[in-house]
């Protein structure tokens, strides 16, 4: 019987390249159980696509040397040598001082290896396999690619090694200050390798120019501070200082509108908003719903009580206002309208040993609007009192009120004379309505239904407050507030004898939306 003849490896092409080239194989023999192929040191992954065929993918570990193919147990070498050029796939660390120990990884490293640079510096180095070297960083190393030269020619790092021998420095910053996204220009020496740049203690984003030159970009905030560089080797710091812009407002449109218009307020450094302002009706100031839209944009609602004058915003302890005002068409509450009732009374507390309150509006119509019809629909009103330490509710009127009509000049003259209060019934809503344009000349006064009104022990209330839902429509204005009474039964008698006044809210205004109103 006939012997089978050994495998064998008679050419193979190419005859270089990098791992991951398909090497293709010539020989025999490779159908009868080819079990792994060699290139140098490593193994490859393979096909044998015929008796006289094998394809082979080079591996990362391949190191200029025979082919080896093993056949049932026996190896069968190529006569010629397969080269894998030098290159360098990694190297670490990334940076270092001199005389630090670099471990460069690649392949190639067998042929002949004659120098390993640092930028302009030669290192002293081991070859310590096909795909490994251990170089030492010169003195005179420089940042830069890791250049291996061999007798095959040369390989450069894909990234630089970065020298940490030399200390960062900053001469100059500018702009000094600016609005958030200012370019900062860093100058100075060893920038190259910063790890962060900050202003005081903000973070910025940066790009590194050159050894010589950082560009970073201001972010958002209030903060001012030296400028620092942080790299390997140390910090660098400034010797003057970076602002950001202040808040500031530098417009606003409309310029004028009436209640609910939506202003929208440029400016800078606009950033946590905690409250939007507009003047109020008493001098104080009037608070209107907000979006903060960026940090050069917020956009407010004007509130029914807001009168012409300057906006202003409050950021936690600081507040920036308007040079100019906003201007709304209504000059406020008609003339006729005395001081205690034309603007906000604070709330005061329940004097001792009073044991009864009840809560009240009044509408009237405003003067100072064209006339036209106008009405109050009123959802429900409450009054809750702070009882024992519990806010407890002692009031809900809803689709019902009592009240009366009373002398506008003088100012509810003759107090006890008063006429009838006409409102309707809305059965759709459950809501009283009542038109003070039938009597322009009257103060429409409402007030609770309860009698004997609600009552608590004495000396048990801190402090009351009135809630409710109402719609106003046309020429017509509506002001709440409430009353401590000595008890639940008592005559009116004349201010402060039998009543005590706990203040005044605001004057709503007419508005298409149904208004939650409240005192205080």
């Amino acid at each position: 019987m006939a012997l089978a003849q050994a495998a064998t490896v008679s050419s193979f092409s190419p005859t270089s390249g990098m791992p991951g080239t398909k090497v293709v194989i010539k020989g025999s023999g490779f159908y009868t159980g080819t079990s792994s192929v060699k290139f140098g040191n490593g193994y490859a992954t393979y096909s044998v696509d015929s008796d006289s065929q094998i394809t082979a993918t080079l591996p990362n570990n391949a190191t200029t040397g025979k082919i080896v193919v093993n056949v049932n147990g026996s190896l069968t070498s190529s006569s010629g040598s397969f080269n894998v050029p030098i290159y360098i796939s990694s190297f670490s660390p990334s940076s270092g001082w001199p005389g630090t120990k670099i471990v460069i990884k690649g392949a190639g490293f067998y042929n002949a290896v004659s120098s390993i640079k640092f930028g302009d510096g030669y290192a002293t180095y081991s070859v310590d396999s096909d795909s490994q070297i251990t170089a030492t960083l010169p003195s005179d190393a420089s940042t830069g690619s890791i250049i291996a030269k061999s007798s095959v020619g040369k390989a450069y790092s894909s990234t630089p090694f970065s020298v940490g021998g030399s200390t960062p420095s900053i001469t100059s910053v500018s702009p000094t200050s600016g609005p958030p996204g200012t370019q900062l220009i860093v100058t100075g020496s060893n920038l190259n390798g910063a790890s962060s740049v900050k202003v005081g203690n903000t973070y910025l984003t940066y790009a590194i120019n050159s050894t010589n030159q950082i560009t970073a970009t201001t972010p958002t905030g209030n903060f001012s501070g030296p400028v620092t560089v942080k790299t390997s080797t140390g910090t660098a710091t400034s010797s003057s200082s970076f602002s950001s812009a202040p808040a500031s407002i530098s417009s606003f449109s409309p310029t004028n509108g009436t209640i609910y218009t939506q202003v929208v307020i440029k400016g800078t450094n606009l950033i946590n908003v905690t409250s939007v302002a507009f003047q109020g009706a008493d001098g104080n100031p009037a608070y209107g719903e907000y979006t903060w839209d960026s940090s050069s944009q917020v956009t407010a609602t004007v509130p029914t009580t807001a009168r012409s004058g300057p906006i202003t915003l409050s950021m936690g302890d600081s507040q920036v206002s308007t040079s100019q005002n906003f201007t709304l068409p209504d000059a406020g509450v008609p003339a006729d309208v005395p001081s205690g009732s034309a603007y906000v009374d604070s709330p005061t507390s329940a004097p001792s040993g009073w044991t009864s309150a009840t809560y009240w509006g009044q509408s009237i119509v405003d003067t100072n609007q064209p006339s036209s019809p106008g009405s109050v629909e009123i959802d429900y009103m409450e009054l809750w009192c702070v009882v024992s330490g519990k806010n407890t509710l002692m009031q809900h009127d809803e689709g019902t009120m009592a009240g009366g009509l009373y002398v506008r000049d003088p100012w509810y003259g003759n107090n006890d004379a008063h006429d009838p209060m006409p409102w309707s019934y809305n059965a759709a809503n459950n809501s009283t309505t009542f038109t003070p344009t039938t009597a322009a000349d009257k103060v429409w006064h409402f007030y609770g239904t309860a009698y004997p009104r609600p009552s608590f022990a004495a000396n048990t209330v801190s402090s009351c407050s009135v809630k409710g839902r109402l719609k106003i429509t046309g020429p017509v204005l509506v002001q709440i507030g409430a009353d401590y009474w000595i008890n639940s039964t008592a005559s009116y008698g004349g201010l402060d004898v039998n009543n005590h006044q706990m203040g005044v809210s605001n004057w709503y205004f007419a508005s298409p939306d149904w208004q939650d109103v409240s005192f205080p």
